[in-house]
């Protein structure tokens, strides 16, 4: 312990004394944002601040709008909705909206009077309302602004997005015409029987001044990336191991942002939208599947305690959807939208590892304070898996760094861990934290952590010679990659690893030394051992620690197996076949056509670009034959371009193979070799794991979680061995491209949810932060 508060003391009088060297490039940066702040950020209020507001435009008629009792409106005529003012021949260049909190019935003094039949008629109003309220009432409209000039001719502008609750983004610039006007329309973009509030008009509106702290806190961090990525930065040129206070501060920061979120997942968590809806004729969507499968296993049985309809057990195909459609053209339910149905039970066929993980234990612990036990929200749960695996794979890539190139920059290895983190999938899992998410979250959680203890049970010597393992680091690996078969069915292929890590371990006798002794051939040992007569190698030398690996993997795996023969009566049978989704999942097969259309949507699909906020939008991804497919911003080899780098293997090999043979016993050399052999390893499953998921599970952005992490620590694993060979121009140049394609990587990644149209799009999960971001470039 008092060793941790050293180091983190050291690491703390290493920034401090950081700050006060650069003091003067940090007080830079700050005037810079500031003075970006105060301009651009507030371009909107200098453009308008010397207008003249027209507040009650002249013969202002509301269009296809109906003023109800609560100061509210609802659209009536979605193709006409809107109003319409006189221009008074003046320049328009903005129209303002604001929210009237009561109708014009107003005395002179502000006190509202209402006569006995006033009462009664209000009343009445109130009454023919109520079927209007029960509509959510809508702050952020798309509206669409035309302009009439003094030829009598209309001028049709952009639709744009209006947040009504916020003075700042309330103000839409005018752009079709810089002349005087005769009219201005307001057409409301918005499907019939939306609830929108009582709003005026204001020509010419100004737009208030105004300091963003996020648009700050972005620019402090996009300036702080900058300052520790520029090419002579002292990051580059200290390693890892020269500096633990640069080791200490990644893992800190990393933990405290870890935390942060996953408090405030816990404290909204409990606010959240209900996860169970049904409208009539149409399914019942329950988001709540592991609450349930957890309340099951408690009830001790494996099926969930859902109601099915007599209808739909006796259909003869239930997993046909044409079938189910007319069950709820009939008006039968519930039938459960995604859910695994088989011999007249409802099931889960998610894995069953995040149920014992979470949702068990904490309906346990609460039906201690409340009868049966609360459902744990999928939120928190995706939340932590997902922060806990940031922390493993920033862990993992420190723990690769050290092992196989200890004198990289710490440079490297930040945007290594950014580069995964973010490009891998991370970024998605962070946006949704929704109960789809809970089963990637998790499986790349033990992944991660599986990866770091099998690569800690590596001891080699001061030569790089193997040495005996650690057999704790070897079981825990052993059981969190095992555990991956209960999350992410897909993730478990990563168990193939193994057997690159720890080749040198089991050439050399020291890992299932029967096996190494009868299969693999005598030039592929190592060490003194393959120089021994086959008699006397000592054959079970190894079978504590072999037998530990097996029983730890067999104690992960019978669970798993068992419950699946408890649900579908097969241990390989993991349901998914059974859902009820879009297609008939039992008899559904992907063509070879369709797969190779998937392959290229998931990977080349080229970005849309557009004119207006946010430049882009999702692209057309149709399948022949149909099946169901995921809309996408642009392929993987555009949003995370470092992808590509493997691909650069082949050349820098041919380079490495030419190195001096009297080299070739080198701790150096063998280590090289060793990257070489893990990185070609890494891309060659991160394919097969590409196809198989493409051929399987089809076109959806989240199953990139599956792959894209192994090509992007091939990726990392190729910018290590380029990095230790920049002392020759041409891979210094080769390694500035690794290091841009990685940078882009990153930005095309945060950027990608602002598109609309898509699943992690952030209108549509945290549509307050999108209208913020979205007013900085309406005025641009």
């Amino acid at each position: 312990m008092s060793c941790c508060f050293a180091n983190i003391s050291h690491a703390y009088r290493a920034w401090r004394s950081a700050i006060a060297q650069h003091w003067k490039t940090i007080m830079l940066i700050v005037l810079t944002l500031l003075s970006i702040e105060t301009t651009l950020g507030n371009a909107g209020f200098w453009q308008t601040c010397m207008l003249s507001p027209i507040e009650k435009p002249l013969h202002t008629q509301a269009v296809g709008l109906q003023t109800l009792s609560d100061n509210t409106q609802i659209i009536t005529d979605s193709r006409n909705a809107g109003w319409r003012a006189s221009g008074a021949n003046q320049v328009i260049r903005s129209v303002g909206f604001s929210i009237l909190t009561s109708q014009s019935n107003i005395a002179p003094h502000g006190t509202v009077e209402h006569s006995s039949q006033q009462n009664s008629t209000l009343q009445n109003d109130i009454a023919a309302d109520a079927q209007y309220f029960t509509q959510p009432l809508q702050q952020v409209v798309h509206m669409r602004i035309d302009i009439q000039d003094s030829h009598y001719q209309w001028h049709t502008g952009n639709t744009q997005l209006v947040d009504l609750s916020n003075p700042s983004t309330s103000v839409v610039p005018q752009r079709n015409i810089q002349q005087p006007v005769q009219a201005v329309a307001v057409h409301i973009a918005e499907a019939q029987g939306t609830r929108i509030p009582l709003l005026t008009i204001t020509l010419n509106a100004k737009v208030p001044f105004s300091i963003s702290w996020l648009r700050l806190s972005l620019g402090a961090v996009v300036a702080l990336l900058l300052l520790a990525f520029r090419p002579r930065s002292s990051l580059w040129r200290t390693s890892l191991t020269e500096s633990k206070a640069a080791q200490i501060t990644i893992i800190c920061v990393i933990c405290v942002t870890a935390l942060v979120v996953i408090v405030h997942a816990l404290i909204t968590a409990w606010w959240s939208n209900n996860q169970s809806f049904h409208q009539p004729n149409a399914y019942t969507y329950d988001f709540n599947q592991y609450a349930h499968v957890a309340q099951a296993l408690l009830a001790g049985h494996a099926w969930l305690d859902l109601p099915v309809p007599p209808e739909f057990a006796q259909l003869a195909n239930p997993y046909n959807p044409q079938a189910r459609n007319a069950l709820l053209a009939q008006g039968v339910h519930p039938i459960y939208w995604d859910y695994a149905f088989y011999n007249g039970h409802w099931y889960s066929y998610f894995g069953i590892i995040p149920a014992l993980l979470y949702f068990i234990p904490f309906q346990w612990c609460s039906s201690f304070f409340v009868s049966g036990g609360l459902a744990l929200p999928a939120t928190v749960a995706s939340t932590i898996s997902f922060m806990l695996a940031l922390i493993g794979l920033a862990l993992l890539i420190i723990r690769m760094t050290k092992l196989y190139a200890p004198h990289t920059s710490i440079a490297t290895v930040a945007l290594g861990i950014i580069t995964i983190a973010f490009a891998a999938g991370g970024w998605y899992l962070y946006q949704r934290r929704a109960f789809y998410e809970v089963a990637f979250a998790t499986g790349l959680m033990f992944l991660a952590w599986g990866l770091w203890f099998w690569l800690g049970a590596k001891r080699p010597d001061a030569y790089g010679n193997p040495t005996p393992v650690s057999t704790a680091h070897m079981i825990a690996g052993c059981i969190c990659i095992a555990t991956t078969l209960g999350c992410r069915v897909p993730m478990i292929a990563a168990t193939c690893l193994w057997f690159v890590i720890f080749a040198p371990e089991y050439r050399s006798g020291l890992l299932f030394r029967p096996i190494a002794a009868l299969v693999l051939p005598k030039r592929w040992l190592l060490g003194t051992w393959k120089h021994l007569p086959l008699h006397k190698r000592s054959v079970w030398h190894t079978w504590r620690i072999d037998s530990a690996m097996i029983a730890s993997v067999v104690a992960v795996f019978t669970p798993i197996l068992a419950y699946n023969y408890a649900r579908f009566g097969a241990i390989l049978d993991f349901g998914n076949a059974y859902q009820i989704t879009v297609s008939d999942m039992l008899h559904r097969h992907t063509t070879l056509s369709s797969l190779w259309q998937i392959i290229q949507y998931y990977l080349f699909t080229p970005p849309q670009f557009s004119s207006y906020f946010p430049f882009a939008s999702t692209a057309h991804t149709p399948i022949e034959p149909w099946q169901y497919a995921d809309t996408l911003v642009a392929g993987l080899c555009w949003l995370a371009p470092a992808i590509l780098i493997p691909l650069a293997l082949p050349f820098i090999w041919r380079g490495f193979s030419r190195t001096d043979p009297a080299h070739a016993q080198q701790r150096g050399y063998e280590t090289t070799r060793t990257m070489f052999v893990f990185a070609a390893v890494l891309c060659i499953l991160g394919s097969i794991e590409f196809l198989a998921v493409a051929w399987a599970a089809g076109l959806d952005w989240r199953y990139i979680t599956d792959f894209a992490w192994y090509w992007l620590l091939s990726a990392y694993l190729v910018l290590l061995i380029v990095e230790q060979r920049c002392s020759q121009r041409l891979y210094r140049v080769l390694f500035a491209c690794m290091v841009l394609l990685c940078l882009v990587s990153v930005a095309l990644s945060v950027m990608q949810p602002l598109v609309n149209g898509q699943t992690m799009s952030l209108s549509r999960e945290h549509l307050d932060t999108y209208m913020q971001i979205y007013s900085w470039f309406v005025w641009l």
